[in-house]
């Protein structure tokens, strides 16, 4: 039984051959066309078909090699009325099965059909076996491949360099071989593998065989620095191993990228020693501001009751002058060691850069050519103040390495994008836009022993007159505090270039214009409360000065009890932070609670407890920062009294930290 499709335009024949075969128990279709007959089998897969050659729009051979292209396999007898040798030739070489002249005997037409099923069921059952053959082959072979893809993947994408070296020549390297192969300059293998003594291999060492491949004796492993093509350093560790290939020796070698690994283990080096400079610095830090806040207080009073033309009015400048000088100091110690926060603020850094190297040029020698090449005016998260000390120390420093012969001081600036293949070369920095600066110089250069200290508290190459050694500290520490880094690279002889890396912005925003108002008075009653009796006597004869009435107590203990009597004699409260039995912090929550709309100022020298959001969060109006100037707490006062809640005290910006090498920046010589 099988499924025939008869094919022919006359009606009575397609009736008479189906009856021959649907009475020799076949499934029988038909078609009157060549059309009709090309939809039947997209529909149905037939064994046989019946065609007649001649046909409307399609003869029965072109219907022949289009049914043939949807199903090979099936076995086409062609029918005609109209014998030739031409078209039984061109039947057959198209594919037919046979060739038929009408008009067709029964016996003859069921006698075809049944060989054509024939022929078609050996041909079913000889794709079947050959599908079954080819999927034995496929299943024995595919564990094989699967293994090889495997191993591939593995050599080829491991993180690690891998090659074969035979005879002098690479014959294999993968993907990360060829990528550090193309960092460096220096020949990787002619410098560690062909050298048998940098090897440490005995001259007579047995190369081993390819089963032999894990014997640890035969395993030599190493680390080597090379030179990158740009001349920074990169740290390899090397693993070599004898082994044979094809019958003859080879080395195969493993090489591993641990550059990131050294520059991490360096970081985390310095990480701990500004963890212990910052401790020291948080431990001084208080007691120091309180001492310069008294100088700074009382100078200011004593400057205010002489005349213009007094000597002594000069005098108590130059103290005023110094004073501010050591609060710089002060705070660059607490940026280093990152206990200090700044406000930050859209900066556009071109703009401070030239501001900055317009001034810095009246202060260098001739001898030193000032070149600039500034490339963006992307904008920065950043605190202009500190942006302009980076570059002053950073350009001075250049300087003083060319004070003997002169040379080129060139600052760059451009917009970088770092992505996954310079985070290798920048580890310290996250992928994304970044504005770097460049400070290069011609100098004598940095040795690489002390290139490694340059960013350590307090070390310097410096006399003591020239620097106090903690100029690239505070630096190191302001771009930490941006989320950005900075990197030194330097050879003797040639000169020393600073990297410095700040995230980039794309705002833009307008420069602020500020002026100086005068100092505001009042004459509310203020209670003044600090432990420390100078501070606490300055402060009270500070606000008189202002116009206030002030009440000094020197104890918390007894300037709770005192509000408790007369919670509505005071219009303000300004208290200290560190004091004992009771913190300016509880003093304060205590004070509020028993009055709830009584605004509170809160100074510290520095605290590590509490900071100004700390300070807001409880409902305190202000917070400023020991030593603070008349013209700050002034205002400071004014604001929180005429209802501008959440005061936050501004950072003073000595005047002239712009003609000044704050912190003594140091670059070891």
């Amino acid at each position: 039984m099988g499924k025939i499709l008869v094919v022919d335009d006359e009606e009575s024949i397609r009736i008479t051959l189906s009856a021959f075969l649907t009475k020799d128990k076949h499934d029988v279709q038909v078609a009157e066309d060549a059309d009709k007959a090309i939809e039947l089998f997209e529909k149905t897969d037939f064994d046989v078909v019946l065609s007649d050659i001649i046909l409307p729009r399609m003869t029965g051979v072109d219907l022949l090699k289009a049914i043939r292209k949807i199903s090979p396999y099936v076995q086409v007898i062609m029918m005609t009325g109209r014998p030739t040798i031409e078209t039984a030739s061109e039947s057959l070489r198209a594919g037919a099965f046979d060739y038929l002249y009408k008009p067709i005997r029964k016996d003859a037409i069921l006698k075809t059909v049944r060989n054509a099923l024939k022929v078609k069921m050996l041909e079913d059952q000889n794709l079947k076996h050959q599908e079954e053959l080819e999927h034995l082959v496929i299943e024995r072979t595919r564990s094989f491949w699967e293994s090889e893809k495997r191993y591939r993947q593995l050599v080829h994408h491991s993180p690690d360099g891998i090659a074969i070296q035979r005879e002098d020549k690479v014959i294999f390297a993968n993907h990360s071989m060829k990528k550090i192969l193309e960092r460096i300059s220096d020949n990787l293998f002619e410098k560690t593998i062909l050298d048998r003594t940098a090897l440490n291999l005995p001259q007579d060492v047995n190369f081993v065989s390819d089963d032999d491949v894990t014997n640890e004796k035969n395993i030599t492993r190493f680390e080597e620095m090379f030179t990158g093509k740009d001349n920074d350093p990169i740290h390899l560790d090397i693993v070599t191993l004898p082994m044979t290939l094809e019958g003859k020796p080879a080395i195969q070698v493993i090489a591993r990228d641990i550059t990131k690994q050294k520059f991490l283990e360096r970081s985390l080096r310095q990480s701990q020693k500004m963890e212990a400079i910052g401790t020291l610095a948080g431990g001084i830090a208080h007691d120091f501001n309180n001492i310069l806040f008294s100088i700074i207080g009382y100078s200011e009073l004593s400057f205010d009751e002489l005349e213009e033309n007094s000597p002594v009015r000069q005098n108590l400048h130059e103290i005023l002058e110094a004073s501010k000088r050591a609060t710089d100091l002060v705070r660059q110690i607490l940026t280093f060691s990152r206990q200090t926060e700044h406000e930050l603020s859209l900066v556009q850094i071109d703009l401070i850069v030239k501001e900055t190297l317009t001034l810095l040029r009246a202060s260098l020698p001739t001898t030193v050519e000032i070149r600039k090449n500034i490339k963006t005016d992307a904008m920065a998260l950043s605190d202009p103040t500190q942006i302009h000390q980076i570059l002053m120390n950073l350009c001075v420093n250049a300087s003083h390495a060319m004070r003997e012969k002169g040379g080129i001081l060139a600052v760059d600036l451009e917009s970088v994008e770092i992505d996954t293949d310079l985070t290798g070369k920048y580890p310290d920095l996250k992928a994304g836009p970044y504005i770097n600066m460049s400070v290069f110089d011609t100098g004598h250069g940095i040795a690489p022993e002390t290139l490694n200290r340059i960013f350590d508290p307090f070390f310097t190459t410096k006399t003591r007159e020239h620097g106090t050694g903690l100029g690239l500290s505070v630096i190191h520490g302001i771009v930490k505090n941006f989320d950005g880094a900075i990197y030194a690279f330097s050879e003797l002889g040639k000169g020393s270039i600073f990297k410095v890396f700040i995230p980039a912005i794309e705002r833009r925003i307008s420069p602020e214009q500020r002026t100086k108002a005068p100092i505001p008075k009042g004459t509310e009653h203020i209670l003044f409360i600090d432990d420390e009796p100078a501070l606490a006597k300055m402060g009270k004869q500070l606000l008189e000065s202002l116009g206030y009435q002030v009440e000094m107590i020197t104890k918390s203990s007894d300037a709770l009890e005192l509000f408790r009597k007369k919670p509505d004699r005071f219009d303000l409260v300004i208290t200290d932070m560190t004091m004992p039995n009771i913190t300016g912090e509880k003093l304060a929550i205590e004070l509020m609670n028993i009055r709830p709309d009584i605004p509170v100022i809160l100074s510290s020298g520095f605290n590590y407890n509490i900071d100004e959001k700390k300070a807001m969060a409880l409902g305190i109006r202000a917070f400023i920062s020991k030593p603070v100037l008349k013209q700050e707490i002034a205002e400071t006062i004014r604001n929180v009294l005429d209802g501008k809640q959440n005061v936050k005290a501004r950072h003073r910006v000595a005047l002239d930290s712009r003609t000044m090498n704050p912190g003594g920046m140091d670059l070891p010589q």
